[in-house]
C-alpha cells in the first residue's frame, strides 16, 4: 500500500504545480496613456468645421481637460482584465472614442475619419426630427461618439491615447513588461453635448452628410467659411486676368504708337523746360551777357535781349532871325535865275 500512496501523493503534486503554472500565465490587459499629438487637435477642428458653411463652435486644445481626461482612462483601466474590450468602460463610452492597431505614429486624419464614417451611417442620412428619435440615437454607441465629437457647443478639446498592454496576474505590472495590441484614441469636449438633446443643428446635419471631401485632402484654410473663400478666389482671378489683358496689349502694341508716344513725351519735357527758362520775372536786373565768342546759339536763343538805351530829348530850336522871319521871297523866273547865277561866279583868272 505504502508504493500506492507515494504514486498518489507524487501525481498530486505534479497536478498542483500544472494548475499553479496555468495561473501565472493567464493573460491580463490594461491602459497606458500617453498624450496625443498636435495634429490629433487640427484633425479635431477639421472634422467638425472643415469645408463647411453652417459651421459650430470652434474647440481648441485645453490642458485642463486633457489632465482630466487622463486621469479619467487610467482610473477605469488600472484594473488588469481578461480583454481590451473590457477596458473600455461605459463612463468611457460617453466621450468620443476609436479602437485602432497601436502604432507609433497614428495617423489622426484617418482614424477620426473612420469614426465619423461609421458613427454618420447610424443615422441613415436622416436627421432626427423629435426628442424621442434623437434619444433613440443616443444608444447607438458609434452616433453617440460622433455627436460628442462634433456637439455644437464644445468650445475645449483634450485627447489621449490608451495602449492596451498585455501583462500577467502574478507578474508586476510595468510598462517595459507590457506588449501593445490595441490602442483607444479618447478625446474629451467640453462643454460636452447633453445626452437625449440634439447634438446639432439639421443645417449643419446636410451639410456634414453631404461633404465629399476626406480629412486628410484638409489642411487648416479649410476651417474658413467656403463660400467667402469661393469669393475671394473669384476676385483674385479677375485680378490675375485683368493683370494678363493688360500685358497682352502692351505686347501687341504697333511700333510707331510707342515711338509716337515717346516723342510727344520728349517734346511735351522739352516745351516745360523752355518755358520754365523764359519765365523770368519782369524786376530782376538783366544779367552780364557772355563774351561773344562764347556764347552759343543755345544761349542766344534761350536769353532775352536787353531792353535799348533810353533816348535823349531833342535839343531846343535856335531862337528865329529878322531874316528867318521875314517872308519868303517870290519864285524866280528862268532867266533872272540864270543872272544871279553868273554874277555870284568869280572872275576869270587874268591871261598871261
Amino acid at each position: 500500500m505504502a508504493p500506492f500512496f507515494k504514486t498518489a501523493a507524487a501525481f498530486c503534486l505534479v497536478g498542483l504545480f500544472g494548475l499553479q503554472s496555468v495561473a501565472a500565465n493567464v493573460t491580463k490587459y490594461k491602459y497606458e496613456v500617453t498624450h496625443a499629438g498636435d495634429d490629433a487637435y487640427l484633425t479635431v477642428k477639421l472634422a467638425r468645421n472643415g469645408k463647411i458653411s453652417a459651421k459650430i463652435s470652434a474647440a481648441e486644445k485645453d490642458t485642463e481637460t486633457v489632465t482630466a481626461l487622463e486621469k479619467k482612462v487610467k482610473a477605469d483601466g488600472e484594473s488588469p482584465q481578461a480583454t481590451c474590450d473590457e477596458l473600455l468602460t461605459a463612463d468611457l463610452k460617453k466621450f468620443f472614442h476609436h479602437t485602432f492597431t497601436y502604432t507609433d505614429k497614428p495617423d489622426y486624419r484617418a482614424l477620426v475619419q473612420e469614426a465619423l464614417n461609421a458613427g454618420l451611417a447610424e443615422f441613415t442620412q436622416t436627421y432626427p426630427a423629435d426628442a424621442d428619435k434623437w434619444t433613440t440615437m443616443w444608444t447607438k454607441e458609434k452616433a453617440v461618439s460622433v455627436m460628442h465629437l462634433l456637439g455644437a457647443s464644445s468650445t475645449k478639446v483634450g485627447c489621449v491615447i490608451a495602449k492596451c498592454a498585455k501583462t500577467s496576474v502574478v507578474d508586476t505590472l510595468t510598462e517595459s513588461d507590457a506588449e501593445t495590441v490595441k490602442a483607444v484614441l479618447f478625446c474629451k469636449l467640453s462643454p460636452a453635448a447633453k445626452e437625449n438633446e440634439a447634438a446639432f443643428s439639421e443645417e449643419y446635419f446636410k451639410e456634414i452628410i453631404a461633404r465629399k471631401d476626406k480629412l486628410n485632402s484638409m489642411t487648416e484654410d479649410d476651417l474658413k467659411d467656403p463660400i467667402q473663400q469661393l469669393q475671394q478666389q473669384q476676385q483674385q482671378q479677375q485680378q490675375e486676368q485683368q493683370q494678363q489683358q493688360q500685358y497682352h496689349l502692351y505686347q501687341t502694341q504697333p511700333a510707331e504708337t510707342a515711338a509716337a508716344a515717346a516723342e510727344t513725351a520728349t517734346a511735351a519735357a522739352a516745351a516745360e523746360t523752355a518755358t520754365a527758362a523764359t519765365a523770368t520775372p519782369a524786376a530782376t536786373p538783366p544779367t552780364t551777357p557772355a563774351p561773344a565768342a562764347t556764347v552759343t546759339a543755345a544761349t542766344a536763343a534761350a536769353t532775352p535781349p536787353p531792353p535799348p538805351p533810353a533816348t535823349p530829348p531833342p535839343p531846343p530850336p535856335p531862337p528865329a532871325t529878322a531874316a528867318a522871319a521875314a517872308p519868303p521871297p517870290p519864285p524866280a523866273t528862268a532867266a533872272a535865275a540864270a543872272a544871279t547865277a553868273a554874277a555870284a561866279a568869280p572872275p576869270p583868272p587874268p591871261a598871261p
